[in-house]
């Protein structure tokens, strides 16, 4: 790639999560549209890990930890980036490195992740 590329990382914003542990329902709505979204209910040796920012709690993270029998699971690496919306969340993507820090509004991702990339200019 070259790295005048519009694609091509600029720079990183890191900084500290700023995180919640989401509600009851909260959890079992995310994981719901993460098992039929991002699993296709392939799921048996998934757990879960969710988070909610601090910053705009209309957006959330939800990592995945995998353990034995995967049996039919669908393993892989990542974690994926939701959004709270009217009618409920919505996956807005799926990333094994660090997500654009303009997948969300300013500060959003980097309050989920702990670190996001620019476009270079």
């Amino acid at each position: 790639m070259h790295h005048d590329s519009p694609d091509w990382p600029g720079g990183a914003v890191v900084g500290p999560c700023e995180e919640r542990a989401p509600t009851s329902g909260e959890g079992a709505a995310l994981t719901a549209v993460a098992r039929r979204v991002v699993f296709s209910g392939h799921d048996n040796c998934v757990t879960y890990v969710l988070g909610i920012s601090k910053v705009d709690q209309r957006f959330a993270r939800v990592a995945y930890e995998f353990h034995t029998p995967y049996g039919t699971c669908h393993v892989g690496n990542g974690l994926s980036l939701f959004k709270r919306t009217a009618s409920g969340w919505v996956h807005l993507g799926d990333a094994s490195e660090p997500f654009p820090c303009t997948a969300a509004p300013a500060g959003v991702v980097r309050s989920l992740l702990g670190e996001c990339w620019l476009p270079a200019r």
